[in-house]
């Protein structure tokens, strides 16, 4: 696990999503990619979400929630389980060379893969992204929440 990257990465999310800092301060603050593949995660979640007029991040309600249980994640210990299986920067380039050919035959070439990682997703609670389970994500929120107790009484 990479703490000093969770860290990182949390305070990121929480400023923009507070507006204190632009996207673009927050990508340059990043020194490169983490060992951590759950920061990986949040960290291209982050920059996938649609900017503001402010150079800032843009996003709805469920959005927001998403980026506050990734910032209450990070702040965990808890291991990343979701699978992180990706083409790839060698494949896409192949995929542009061959304008698109080689994506059919990659899927075909790492089927496989693909399937054991859609198995392991699908055991996953994909309503509490980045947890892996409710219990972990309620375990989570009681310990960073005091009042958590009193609102599932």
């Amino acid at each position: 696990m990479d703490r000093n990257g969770r860290d990182a990465t949390a305070t990121a999310a929480h400023e923009l999503l507070g507006k204190y800092v632009s996207l673009e301060q927050v990508v340059h603050s990043y020194s490169g990619r983490s060992d951590d593949e759950g920061v990986n995660a949040i960290r291209s979640m982050i920059f996938m979400a649609p900017l503001d007029g402010e150079g800032g991040i843009e996003v709805d309600r469920d959005q927001r929630k998403t980026l506050l249980r990734t910032v209450l994640f990070l702040r965990s210990d808890l291991e990343y389980e979701w699978s992180r299986f990706s083409m790839g920067c060698g494949s896409c380039l192949l995929s542009l060379l061959t304008c698109g050919v080689y994506i059919p035959i990659w899927y075909w070439l790492n089927r496989n893969e693909i399937r054991a990682a859609n198995a392991q997703d699908a055991a996953g609670d994909s309503s509490v992204w980045p947890f892996y389970r409710k219990s972990d994500f309620d375990a989570e929120y009681a310990k960073s929440c005091p009042f958590a107790k009193l609102k599932a009484a």
